[in-house]
């Protein structure tokens, strides 16, 4: 939504690059500036997580609701309804951006024979390496 524009400011009011509406800027990152990145980020990782709680983990509400606000998200769910079509595509568009840069487990890609196995060598680290 941003364009990677921090200073950006949609028509709706929302700024920043994880274009945050003022009441969530103020209620997650008061007295910082909504438009330094790093608040910015912040405050809509901060956002998110509540969401991700509020909605049980399910990303696709969530992120309906942080596009949408949780009203609107709320009163569909309780009558049962399908989101507007846009909103619909704003989650789905996210989450399908979102598989192209999860990092795959070692575990995960295609090996020969020899896949790595996970040795722990104390409480903190775990080493990879081929037996």
């Amino acid at each position: 939504e941003s364009g990677g524009n921090p200073k950006a400011k949609s028509n709706k009011g929302a700024i920043g690059l994880m274009q945050l509406m003022p009441l969530i800027s103020n209620t997650y990152i008061p007295k910082e500036d909504p438009y330094n990145p790093e608040s910015n980020v912040k405050g809509g990782t901060k956002f998110l997580g509540h969401l991700l709680q509020k909605y049980n983990g399910d990303q696709q509400k969530a992120l309906m609701a942080y596009y949408a606000g949780e009203t609107l998200v709320d009163k569909y769910v309780s009558e049962n309804k399908k989101l507007p079509k846009d909103i619909q595509d704003y989650a789905t568009g996210v989450l399908d951006k979102r598989q192209k840069y999860v990092k795959k487990s070692v575990f995960d890609l295609d090996y020969p024979d020899d896949k790595p196995k996970r040795t722990k060598t104390n409480r903190s680290t775990t080493y990879y390496h081929n037996h």
